[in-house]
């Protein structure tokens, strides 16, 4: 392998793995707060045997759009993983 693709290869992986680690702390800082996403979003689960009042009920249920945000950074993390997986195959 030339030493210029190499380098490439291995200034795109520091690239990757730099984003990898903070979409992972994206996750960890959206988990902390979810309440704030649910509140801006909606609530995402109904129970039907919670009284209509209740903010886990049926009659409360927003939908899934509370459930975005979390599954945007998961897809973002797991392309990542694949082009870290794939970067370093190539410089091997």
């Amino acid at each position: 392998m030339h030493d210029q693709t190499r380098d490439e290869l291995a200034a795109r992986l520091s690239d990757a793995e730099q984003r990898r680690s903070t979409i992972r702390l994206e996750m960890q800082a959206h988990a902390a707060s979810i309440d704030k996403t649910r509140q801006a979003l909606g609530n995402p689960y109904f129970y039907s045997e919670k009284a209509d009042d209740d903010p886990e009920s049926r009659s409360r249920f927003t939908g899934y759009a509370s459930h975005e945000p979390a599954f945007q950074l998961w897809q973002e993390s797991r392309d990542l993983d694949e082009l870290i997986a794939d970067l370093r195959r190539q410089l091997h």
